[in-house]
């Protein structure tokens, strides 16, 4: 009986996958080969581009058996970290320059029209001038304070010593 070796192989999605394989069968073998893991990530119902970088970030730190993540939580939370790192990058994107890293028809980043941006005179009277908000605290058309239901100062009382 020959002995077992752990390999690895890319699905077709892009997952990298840590298999056994027989000593004697070659590297072409391993989709065949006996899954050691990290498993299906599919059950979280997680976007394909989100669960395959999240797989291979498991993949990555040795995380396949769930006696490993069991022992080193802190790398299950370093792992989905680093799969969320990409997002944080692309939503300062959209922040700095309305791209959201968006690839246009020519390979660059395409900037949103007019149409395509949020209207920014719904959201604001003015430059520094924000709407109030139901139920928060803010000015009213006078100038004055408009306090939260139930409050009857603009400033807490000071604390007796």
């Amino acid at each position: 009986m020959s002995s077992l070796r752990e390999t690895s192989y890319e699905d077709g999605e892009g997952r990298r996958w840590a298999v056994l394989l027989p000593e004697s069968a070659p590297e072409s073998d391993a989709a065949q080969g006996i899954p050691v893991g990290p498993p299906s990530l599919e059950v979280l119902g997680l976007p394909l581009e989100v669960e395959v970088r999240l797989h291979n970030q498991l993949f990555d730190r040795h995380l396949l058996r769930s006696s490993d993540v069991k022992r080193r939580p802190a790398d299950v939370m370093g792992a989905l970290m680093a799969t969320l790192k990409v997002d944080k990058q692309r939503i300062i994107a959209v922040y700095t320059d309305g791209t959201g890293g968006a690839e246009g028809a020519e390979g660059g980043t395409r900037s949103l029209s007019s149409e395509d941006k949020p209207d920014t005179h719904l959201n604001h009277r003015g430059p520094g001038r924000a709407l109030a908000r139901p139920g928060l605290p803010g000015k009213g058309q006078s100038g004055r304070p408009v306090l939260a239901p139930g409050r009857h100062h603009a400033h807490p009382r000071p604390i007796p010593r």
